[in-house]
C-alpha cells in the first residue's frame, strides 16, 4: 500500500459523551530521563533514556495501560549507548528519533519504528558520524501529509554546525535530506529546536548559537529563526525573531524568546515567546499571530507576572491552544518547580491551567500531547536524591478540563483517527480507522442517495477502495460498527 499518498484528517461532527481516562503515575524503580511521550489505542508510552548504575545509556520505551498502570518496558541496547529523544505515534505505530554513540565518541542521528506491543520493525540511522559540540543535537520528530521529518543539526567544514531536516516514508526509505544556516558568514552553531506541520509544509524554529571567542567565558550570541518549508524542503519564507518588538507589550529589559510554533485550520502561523529578563526569568508570555506568508497580524500577552519556562505549543482541531512549561514562580521558596499546561482561545484567553508534580521536587519537562479524548498526557522525570542516585520520572494523563480526578464529565470527538486518503482521489482511495469492529461502509451524494456499499471491511490498517463511476465532487463516507458510527468525506476528481 502506497503511504506516500497525501493524507488529511476528516474530522466527524457526531460527538459522544463520556468520562475521559486519567491518572498520575509515578515510577521509581528505574533511573530513566524521559524526552516524550505518544498515544496508542492500547494506551500510552513515554520515550527516554535508561541511565541505571553500570550501564552505558539505553534507549527506553514505557507502556501502560489506559489507566496508567505499566504494561511494558522495552530496552534497545545494541549501540556504546542510545538515547531516545523525540517520539510520535501514527496508524497505531511507534517513531522514535534519537542519537546512537559507539565506542570512540562518535554520534549519530537514528530513526525507529515500534509496533503498539513494542516489537522493533525497523532501526535506520542516517546523516555523518560527528564528535563535535552542537552536531547532531536532540532529533526532533515532526509527520507531515506524506511521511517523516526529523529536524536536528550536522556538521557543515565551512561554516560550522547548520541545521538539517531529513524526511522518511513510513517505512524509513530516506526521501531528502536539507540543510539551512543563518545570514551571515561566520562560525555559528545552527540547530533545529522545534518542528511543527501546517497544511502545505513544516515550521520550523531554528536557534544559532555564535562563541566569539571558543573555549572561553564569555557572552554567547543567540539568534533565532522562524522558518516554513515546503514538502519537498524547500524554504517559503523565514523571519528572524531576535530583537523582535511587540510595541506597548514589550516589557523593560527583558527580552522576547521564541520559545513554540503551531498552525491553525486555516493555516495561519502562532508562535510564542518568552519575555525574558537578564537572569532568564520569565516575566510574560506573548502569543504572535502570523499569516500564512510569515507576516505579522498581532500579538496578545498572557500569563503575565509567572515565571514560565515554556517547552512547546499545541492547537487542536477546533483551534484551540495548550502551553505546556515549566512553572517556577514558586521556586526558592518552597523548592518546587511544577509542571504547567494552559489551555487557551484561539484569540489569547485563558480557559484553565493546572500544575502538576511532586512535593519538594525539581521536576523536569519531556512534553505534551493532545489525546483522542480531549485530554491531555503531560510528564516529567524527578531527581532521587536518596541512593540508588538517579531519575524517577511520571506520566499525567487528565481529562479535557486537565483534572485528574472526577470534576466534569467531557465532550469529546469519536472520530479523531478517521483517515481518508488520498484526498481528492481520482481513481482508489483509502480508508484507516484504528478500530478491531469490521464495518458496513457507503458513499453517499449531498442529496443522500447511495452511490457505493462495502459489508464487513476492516479499516484497522487500512483498506483501499476503487473510486465508484460517479461524478465529480463531494461525497460522505459513512462507517457504520455495532458500537458507534463514523461520518467523513471524500472529494472526487475526474
Amino acid at each position: 500500500m502506497n503511504r506516500i499518498l497525501a493524507t488529511i484528517f476528516i474530522f466527524i461532527s457526531l460527538y459522544a459523551s463520556a468520562q475521559a481516562t486519567f491518572f498520575n503515575q509515578y515510577f521509581s524503580e528505574n533511573n530513566i530521563f524521559m524526552s516524550g511521550s505518544a498515544e496508542l489505542s492500547t494506551g500510552f508510552v513515554s520515550a527516554g533514556v535508561d541511565r541505571t548504575a553500570d550501564n552505558p545509556d539505553r534507549g527506553v520505551l514505557t507502556f501502560v495501560g489506559k489507566s496508567g498502570e505499566l504494561k511494558d518496558r522495552i530496552l534497545i541496547d545494541n549501540h556504546a549507548s542510545v538515547c531516545f529523544t523525540s517520539i510520535i505515534s501514527l496508524h497505531d505505530f511507534l517513531y522514535v528519533a534519537g542519537l546512537v554513540s559507539e565506542v570512540g565518541g562518535t554520534n549519530q542521528k537514528c530513526l525507529w519504528k515500534f509496533d503498539k506491543q513494542g516489537v522493533l520493525h525497523w532501526e535506520e540511522p542516517f546523516g555523518e558520524p560527528a564528535t563535535i559540540l552542537h552536531d547532531n543535537e536532540s532529533p526532533q520528530l515532526c509527520s507531515t501529509q506524506n511521511g517523516i521529518l526529523v529536524a536536528s543539526s550536522a556538521f557543515d567544514q565551512t561554516f560550522g554546525t547548520q541545521a538539517s531536516v531529513t524526511k522518511f516514508d513510513l517505512e524509513g526509505h530516506l526521501l531528502w535530506e536539507k540543510w539551512f544556516t543563518h545570514e551571515q558568514n561566520v562560525l555559528y552553531n545552527d540547530v533545529f529546536v522545534k518542528a511543527a506541520p501546517s497544511k502545505d509544509g513544516t515550521l520550523l524554529i531554528m536557534k544559532s548559537y555564535y562563541d566569539p571567542i571558543p573555549f572561553l567565558p564569555n557572552p554567547e550570541i543567540v539568534k533565532r529563526y522562524i522558518i516554513k518549508i515546503d514538502l519537498n524542503g524547500s524554504e517559503i519564507w523565514r523571519k528572524q525573531t531576535t530583537d523582535i518588538s511587540f510595541g506597548t507589550m514589550d516589557i523593560a529589559d527583558t527580552e522576547n524568546v521564541l520559545s513554540g510554533i503551531s498552525s491553525t485550520s486555516e493555516n495561519e502561523v502562532i508562535a510564542i515567546y518568552c519575555s525574558e529578563n537578564k537572569f532568564g526569568k520569565s516575566e510574560q508570555l506573548i502569543l504572535a499571530y502570523y499569516d500564512q506568508n510569515g507576516e505579522l497580524l498581532n500579538a496578545v500577552s498572557t500569563l503575565a507576572n509567572r515565571d514560565i519556562d515554556l517547552y512547546d505549543l499545541a492547537i487542536n482541531q477546533d483551534d484551540e491552544l495548550y502551553v505546556f512549561g515549566l512553572d517556577n514562580t514558586n521556586f526558592g521558596t518552597n523548592t518546587q518547580l511544577e509542571l504547567l499546561v494552559a489551555k487557551l482561545t484561539k484569540a489569547g484567553e485563558l480557559e484553565w491551567e493546572h500544575t502538576y508534580g511532586y512535593e519538594n521536587s525539581s521536576d523536569l519537562w519531556s512534553g505534551g500531547i493532545i489525546t483522542r479524548d480531549g485530554g491531555i498526557l503531560t510528564g516529567g522525570s524527578k531527581f532521587r536524591w536518596s541512593p540508588p542516585f538517579g531519575y524517577d520520572h511520571f506520566l499525567v494523563k487528565t481529562n479535557c478540563y486537565g483534572a485528574i480526578e472526577p470534576n466534569q464529565s467531557c465532550q469529546f470527538d469519536t472520530n479523531l483517527n478517521l483517515t481518508i486518503y488520498p484526498n481528492p482521489a481520482s481513481s482508489a482511495f483509502i480508508i484507516e480507522l484504528p478500530t478491531d469492529e469490521l464495518l458496513d461502509i457507503e458513499l453517499m451524494d449531498l442529496a443522500g442517495r447511495r452511490v457505493a456499499f462495502y459489508s464487513q471491511v476492516s479499516t484497522y490498517d487500512g483498506f483501499e477502495f476503487a473510486v465508484p463511476e460517479v461524478l465529480a465532487g463531494q461525497y460522505q463516507v459513512r462507517l457504520m460498527g455495532g458500537s458507534q458510527n463514523w461520518l467523513g468525506k471524500l472529494m472526487v476528481i475526474k
